[in-house]
């Protein structure tokens, strides 16, 4: 009986221990930039919305019926709507007053497909495939508008070192936060009955999961204020802004820009490559189902997670360009990791490469093109890089579509790995060498 009220005891003191160091964090960040929780709990719910069903898309496309020409257009058409729309849908937001409010509305669109998308399963069976693939298309649109302009609000919001932190912290928590929604989601498929019909009704139940945490985005994201910065007048955020020829020449002659510009779309287009081919192999060639799906998003989120602010270090110390080229190498080795990848149970090992490395670059990347795009026109600026990655996005895996149908798969893996490599080398030499490591600003 003592023995049971003096560990109740410690357990009381260690939590209120640990409720004393979280409240003292959040009145640190607070008084850092008072955007930063409500950030990272934006980012969180995002990750949570998106990884209800993303890891298992593609098991679920092949569970519909969809072929490998199938699975690589569920891969390239979303990059394809995203490069024809999201110029078109920036100057829209850019001539509205009230931006923010505007961009929630196109982050609930977003989600509100992912609700029409729980409805598939009950069309007939020869529409569900290119249904599937045609509505996670057209959610590109408002999904690459709304990200466009949330990576111009980060800019707005956090400037310098803060800026690494906001990132690094918001990467990291919403990688714990994946590696619980994925493990749970595979968890429940894996333990219904093994019936087409129930397995079916847990995707219509993610997916329509998806669209209400969706609206806990658009609370959030309403919630920030980017008139914090006092760098930053209400005006240029919220404010018209007409955007003319020569600004769009502005940006083409902005050596900086260009110059990330050109070296991360080299790098994009061996990124992308990989995708459809990847999910192609683990799925039909190695014979992953929901379980292993889980297991391997789940051990590369928890090794995002264990590493986000190793990467945040890294950029303090050795600036963003060396951080990216190291991120950049990572991916190009666990692209070799998973040619070598003789079942599943190798992947367990490639997939914490694979997380290692993607952590790294969502945080480099991002920080690389704040960092090399200026204040004025951000939004503009951050339009035209997204639209060439999305053409990437659209060109690559056909390509790699197209090399796969005359080779094999490996074979595929093969060249994307010697292209990721090479294009590793191309952005360490532009970022590096000839322009220069340059360390993140100060806050």
């Amino acid at each position: 009986m003592c023995l049971n009220i003096i560990s109740g005891g410690i357990g009381i003191f260690q939590f209120s221990k640990l409720n004393k160091e979280f409240n003292s964090s959040v009145k640190y960040l607070n008084r850092l930039n008072r955007n930063i929780i409500i950030f990272i709990i934006y980012g969180l719910l995002y990750d949570t919305a998106i990884n209800i069903y993303k890891p298992l898309a593609v098991k679920y496309l092949e569970r519909l019926g969809g072929s490998n020409l199938q699975i690589t257009l569920y891969n390239c058409l979303p990059g394809f709507v995203g490069a024809a729309v999201l110029l078109p849908g920036l100057f829209y937001l850019l001539k509205v007053e009230k931006k923010k409010a505007v961009t929630c509305v196109f982050i609930f669109i977003s989600r509100f497909i992912l609700l029409l998308i729980a409805f598939v399963p009950m069309l007939p069976n020869e529409l569900r495939p290119i249904a599937f693939v045609l509505l996670i298309s057209a959610m590109n649109f408002p999904e690459a508008v709304s990200q466009a302009s949330m990576q111009s609000f980060s800019g707005d919001l956090f400037d310098g070192r803060v800026r690494a932190t906001a990132f690094s912290l918001r990467n990291k928590f919403g990688n714990l936060l994946i590696l619980i929604v994925t493990l749970v989601s595979g968890m429940i498929i894996s333990y219904i009955p093994k019936s087409e019909a129930g397995i079916m009704l847990c995707y219509r139940i993610f997916f329509a999961t998806a669209f209400i945490v969706g609206l806990g985005e658009v609370f959030y994201f309403s919630k920030l204020k980017e008139e914090y910065n006092p760098k930053y007048s209400p005006e240029k955020v919220q404010g018209k802004i007409n955007i003319k020829i020569s600004d769009i020449k502005e940006a083409f002659h902005n050596k900086a820009f260009v110059s990330f510009g050109v070296c991360t779309l080299l790098y994009y287009i061996s990124y992308h490559s990989g995708w459809a081919v990847s999910s192609i192999y683990v799925i039909k060639n190695l014979g992953a189902n929901e379980i292993w799906l889980a297991i391997i998003s789940v051990t590369s989120g928890l090794s995002s997670f264990l590493f986000a602010s190793r990467w945040n270090r890294i950029i303090v110390k050795k600036g963003n360009n060396i951080a990216l080229t190291a991120a950049c190498l990572t991916m190009a080795i666990n692209t070799l990791f998973l040619v070598m990848s003789p079942n599943l149970y190798f992947l367990i090992i490639q997939s914490m490469v694979n997380g290692i490395g993607v952590i790294g670059l969502n945080i480099t990347l991002l920080n690389g093109l704040l960092i090399n795009t200026p204040d004025k026109n951000r939004l503009l600026y951050i339009g035209l890089y997204n639209t060439f990655m999305n053409l990437s996005l659209g060109f690559s895996p056909l390509f790699i579509q197209f090399f796969m149908d005359h080779t094999s798969v490996k074979a595929a893996l093969s060249l994307v790995a010697i292209m990721r490599f090479v294009s590793t080398a191309i952005v360490f030499y532009v970022t590096v060498i000839r322009n220069k490591n340059k360390p993140v600003v100060e806050a």
